[in-house]
């Protein structure tokens, strides 16, 4: 009996301390990257195999499809495996985001926080960015000359509702928030602006924000499948990088909690075996 509860006992005390370091470590560990400088300027997408695209007009899927088709006034932002494209078109207020099935062009219309936004509006513009092969489409709006904000729709979802996406981080009564890239696991790029007019990159991971500097003025303009992204600063020169996930590091609370547990099992087996 009594070795029965000391073996229950060493069960429960390992499995409270491993729940513990597990949710520590969850809880603190912080997305990190490796940032490497790109040859070119304004880097604005990158494949799967690490193949980046720059400048105005161009856009590539994740398995490398390229697409330039672009022409002042009507630019192509974004593109999919499927060879579906997203961009956005010149009107009175500002740009009107579009979809390209293969044949057909279709304005993206949309209701984001209440208001409807559609082609040819004076007091407000829908741009297109980003889609990825699920169909889901990525950019950014204004109404009035408002803050930006992002937002998150599908090919599926035009004429309906879309999500808004703003930065925890951008200042309220700033510029706003840009959504440009998304990839096949929905994780959203982009950048954002601080009080002091600043741009700073982030990376959404469904709604867990994080932000990616290269310097002063970030901009992120891709994200690949492998949560591999590009961007560049904006200077007017636009010197672009490429930032890879690296592994995160756990806190410190973390490593304690599952050295304790391990400490307590030593400990505890041992007095049951002099038992």
């Amino acid at each position: 009996m009594k070795a029965s509860r000391i073996g229950k006992f060493v069960f429960s005390f390992v499995a409270v301390m491993t729940f513990a370091a597990l949710i520590a470590w969850s809880a603190s560990a912080q997305a990190s990257y490796t940032i490497s400088s790109l040859p070119t300027a304004f880097a604005n997408g990158i494949s799967d195999s690490g193949t980046v695209v720059y400048g105005t007009f161009h856009a590539i899927s994740a398995n490398g499809l390229v697409t330039a088709t672009g022409t002042t006034g009507n630019w192509i932002n974004g593109l999919n495996d499927l060879g579906q494209e997203v961009g956005s078109r010149t009107n009175s207020f500002g740009q009107n985001g579009f979809y390209y099935n293969g044949t057909t062009y279709s304005t993206i219309t949309a209701t984001i926080n209440g208001h409807f936004y559609a082609s040819g509006s004076t007091t407000s513009a829908l741009d297109a960015r980003g889609i990825n092969d699920s169909g889901q489409i990525v950019g950014f709006f204004t109404t009035n000359g408002s803050a930006y904000q992002g937002y998150l729709g599908s090919i599926s979802t035009m004429g309906g509702t879309f999500t808004s996406i703003s930065d925890p981080l951008a200042a309220s009564g700033g510029l706003g928030t840009f959504a440009l890239g998304i990839n096949a696991s929905g994780v959203i790029a982009g950048y954002y602006y601080d009080a002091s007019g600043n741009s700073h990159g982030f990376v959404d991971d469904h709604g867990t924000f994080t932000t990616v500097d290269d310097g002063t003025n970030t901009v992120i303009t891709g994200i690949n499948d492998n949560g591999t992204f590009v961007g560049y600063l904006n200077n007017g020169s636009g010197p672009s990088f490429e930032a890879t996930p690296a592994a995160p590091v756990p806190s410190p609370t973390a490593v304690w909690l599952s050295g304790s547990g391990l400490a307590g099992l030593v400990g505890i087996r041992r007095r049951f075996t002099k038992a």
